[in-house]
């Protein structure tokens, strides 16, 4: 395990989906799903929707008391969308290489619609489908290309766990680090 200290970056997960995303091949897809992806010299998750689940085997928890991550509201501005011909091989069908939307359901989870401030929210969990031990807020703003940095109390007891995010919102976000303190 990773020790739950400092900061890392978050496109070392090893666990990635939004529920329905299609398996990888050497396609080059052009239909929305949460990807690893990079602007320059950033690396991050890109495309994260609603009921995204984002997810790290192991860390090393010790005393953690507030998890942060570096993350901003997807934009079309800093949408990184591949500039290139589309290649396909034998495990490739040519269904769904037009970008789409995901619809959005009537999850219960969906951030609280009424707040105009916050993009969407992170829940940290310990197991995909299990109980919160924190939240993190994604605030909208207006520059597309500010990474901010959301923090959250946790609790979380000492020992080696899994960690996982679930995002909850109408709007996208891009996710590039997780801290421990």
């Amino acid at each position: 395990p990773l020790p739950a200290k400092g900061t890392y970056p978050a496109v070392i997960c090893c666990n990635l989906t939004n529920h329905r995303m299609p398996h990888g091949s050497n396609c080059i897809y052009t239909e929305a799903f949460p990807n690893v992806t990079h602007r320059d010299e950033d690396r991050f998750i890109g495309e994260i929707e609603n009921d995204t689940l984002i997810g790290y085997k192991y860390f090393s928890f010790d005393g953690v008391k507030k998890i942060s991550v570096t993350a901003r509201p997807e934009t079309p501005e800093n949408l990184v969308v591949l500039d290139a011909p589309i290649r396909m091989d034998e495990r490739c069908n040519e269904e769904g290489f037009e970008r789409k939307e995901a619809p959005v359901t009537g999850s219960e989870s969906i951030a609280d619609e009424t707040n105009s401030a916050i993009a969407g929210t992170l829940s940290i969990r310990l197991e995909p489908d299990g109980k919160d031990v924190g939240r993190i807020a994604v605030p909208r703003i207006d520059d597309s290309f500010v990474w901010l940095t959301c923090e959250c109390q946790v609790s979380i007891p000492d020992g080696v766990h899994a960690l996982y995010f679930v995002y909850h919102g109408r709007e996208k976000i891009q996710l590039k680090e997780l801290s421990f303190s």
